[in-house]
């Protein structure tokens, strides 16, 4: 009869690392070990192998006792990876060949890790949001700003002189009327810093802008500069709808603020697909490049006969399907029948869709695309709903169509249609 090992225990460990909160934040060249306790001794040979929850090999490197230490080093060239709070992506021992070590019983294990890890890379930060508290604050009032980043910052902690507090080490951000807002520590974590600014007298925000920070680095001490890099002004990357665009669904139509998570949606090809996350995404126009975040108005019939049906508003960088090509709503610009919104709210929230694939919407009848990995779920206000619901993390691939980002690259073809269609849809 064959002998059958009981795994017992499975404990973590970091070798490096920061820890912040309940997360450990590793570089390159840090280690994540795994121990394995049986209750006897299986014969495993070193370089056998578990599979971490997105996929990373750690390795056996050591027997003692009936304890079994597998071990994964974050290598140098890999780019960020979460490696989210959940489980092992299985407790099974691979060996070299890939093939799963027999004679162990895995049954009733707690392999559950304390925390989660990032790999930081040493890359550096990007700001995934700006948002502020209210515009047009007026003189000695506080307007509070929030910078949410791709990974964790560091700073120097203000230093403390008996009931003094020296506050100039703290960091800041300076705008283009020269004043700055100073880091509230208390309202602030290693990802999301929150600055307030006083307003001076004879000033207002209504076109403030951010144009350096100072006093901050990444995890490895390198100065985080501003604008920082891939993350344009202000770090906003929104693929989004506006709220009351009209998704087509098989009971009809819906607008896309009212979709949850289960919901079926039509596609351009008529198949119905199941939502598999709404995204939210709320813009503050105070301190937003215009050119990034002011929605696109595409008025109907812009496009073709009753295409779209009625007015369709999405974000600058949300793709529509036109005439074969996958076109970014920037690109079709022309100003009279597609032309950027100012008329919207301080602060507002764009909606997303993802499914299982990156596939074509009918919102407004126009084709529109769902969600695809070029655009990160971290941007979004809700993106930690996501990490909960999907901890594996999901890979969307990106449909193989052409795709214009820019009125360039727009076909002259597709311009000159398009072209012939504004005074018919302006009438």
């Amino acid at each position: 009869m064959a002998v059958s090992y009981l795994l017992s225990n499975v404990t973590w460990s970091f070798v490096n690392g920061t820890t912040v909160g309940n997360t450990v934040y590793l570089n390159a060249g840090d280690t994540i070990n795994v121990t394995y306790t049986f209750s006897g001794t299986p014969s495993l040979a070193l370089g056998d192998y578990i599979l971490l929850p997105d996929g990373q090999k750690a390795t056996l490197v050591s027997t003692t006792n009936g304890k079994y230490l597998f071990s994964y080093i974050v290598p140098s060239n890999s780019t960020p990876v979460y490696i989210h709070s959940v489980q092992l992506a299985s407790t099974t021992i691979y060996d070299g060949a890939g093939v799963p070590v027999q004679g162990i019983n895995y049954s009733n294990i707690p392999y559950s890790s304390p925390a989660q890890f990032y790999d930081v890379n040493n890359e550096a930060p990007t700001v995934m949001s700006v948002s502020a508290s209210r515009a047009n604050v007026g003189p000695a009032q506080t307007l509070t700003l929030t910078l949410n980043f791709s990974e964790p910052v560091k700073y120097n902690e203000p230093v403390r002189f008996d009931r003094f507090i020296r506050h100039a080490e703290l960091p800041t951000l300076t705008f283009n009327n020269g004043a700055t807002a100073t880091l509230d520590p208390t309202k602030s974590t290693a990802t999301t810093l929150v600055f307030d600014y006083t307003v001076g007298s004879n000033q207002n925000t209504s076109d403030l802008t951010i144009v350096s920070v100072n006093g901050l680095t990444d995890l490895s001490g390198d100065p985080v500069t501003y604008p920082l890099p891939n993350s344009g002004e202000t770090g906003v990357q929104v693929a989004c709808f506006m709220p009351g665009t009209l998704i087509r669904t098989p009971d009809g139509e819906r607008a896309v603020e009212s979709l949850a998570i289960g919901d079926l949606v039509l596609t351009a090809e008529g198949e119905a697909k199941p939502v598999l996350w709404i995204g939210r995404q709320t813009v503050s126009r105070v301190f937003a490049d215009p050119l990034r975040v002011l929605p696109i108005r595409i008025i109907a019939g812009a496009l073709d006969e009753n295409l779209p049906v009625r007015d369709l508003l999405v974000s600058p960088d949300h793709a529509l399907l036109v005439d074969g090509v996958l076109i970014q709503a920037g690109a079709l610009v022309n100003g009279t029948t597609i032309r950027r919104e100012e008329d919207v709210p301080t602060v507002y929230t764009y909606y997303h869709v993802e499914l299982a694939d990156h596939a074509l919407l009918l919102a407004e009848g126009v084709p529109a695309e769902t969600f695809v990995d070029a655009v990160d779920r971290m941007g979004f206000d809700n993106w930690d709903e996501h990490l909960a619901l999907y901890p594996q993390g999901l890979a969307v691939e990106e449909l193989p169509l052409p795709r214009a980002k820019s009125h360039r690259q727009v076909p002259m073809a597709i311009r000159g249609r398009l072209a012939g269609r504004t005074t018919v849809a302006a009438a």
